[in-house]
């Protein structure tokens, strides 16, 4: 929020949806690029229909088509950042009647 979770365009290799059963949330893995120039996973990013208290379980879980939806705001996000360094808008889809928010990233 506000910056604080920022992860520069320049590392990302690519952003895959992990969609998993039962009451585990939702999550993206964020590919960062090493100076080797192999591709790993960096950082996991949880999505949730929740935006307070837990963001796991089942009824908190953004549909399968948002994740795919989500996947390429996301990359548009990455691909269109302005010159510069400039700040680049996207708007993430809403989950049918229902907003989505990142929820918690952490570096893998």
């Amino acid at each position: 929020m506000d910056g604080d979770n920022l992860i520069s365009c320049d590392y990302i290799a690519y952003v895959q949806p992990v969609i998993v059963a039962g009451e585990a949330p939702n999550y993206f893995q964020i590919f960062a690029t090493s100076t080797s120039g192999t591709s790993f996973p960096k950082f996991t990013l949880h999505v949730s229909k929740a935006v307070t208290g837990s963001y796991s379980g089942a009824g908190n879980k953004p549909s399968n088509e948002w994740m795919t939806k989500a996947k390429t705001a996301i990359l548009e996000a990455i691909s269109n950042q302005a010159p510069g360094g400039g700040r680049t808008t996207v708007v993430l889809p809403k989950d049918g009647a229902d907003n989505v928010y990142f929820r918690r990233i952490f570096f893998n």
